[in-house]
């Protein structure tokens, strides 16, 4: 099972998410970016639907946790919501560390 998305699938998820960190918002480079799993692996595949771009500090904070919906990635939200869930996210990242 792989854990890492390689370079290929890297970039056509950062080309999705148009460089944006799914959590926050904030637009991060194709080097400086992190990919992430929404679901965590091992539970969570290495496949293009299951990974988002995310920021470092957005990415650190996750870690490991699954979370809660209203704070999924911005593209997997069905509501008008977003931007109050990123700042929602953002000011709670501490919770999730």
């Amino acid at each position: 099972m792989q854990r890492y998305a390689d370079h290929k699938l890297r970039w056509r998820v950062y080309s999705r998410d148009r460089g944006q960190c799914q959590y926050c918002g904030e637009q991060v480079t194709f080097d400086a970016c992190n990919i992430d799993h929404v679901v965590p692996w091992p539970t969570g595949l290495t496949v293009f639907k299951n990974l988002v771009v995310a920021c470092r500090t957005c990415n650190k904070a996750k870690g490991g946790a699954h979370i809660p919906l209203k704070l999924a990635p911005v593209r997997l939200r069905k509501t008008g919501e977003e931007r109050a869930a990123a700042q929602l996210f953002r000011a709670n990242r501490h919770l999730f560390t």
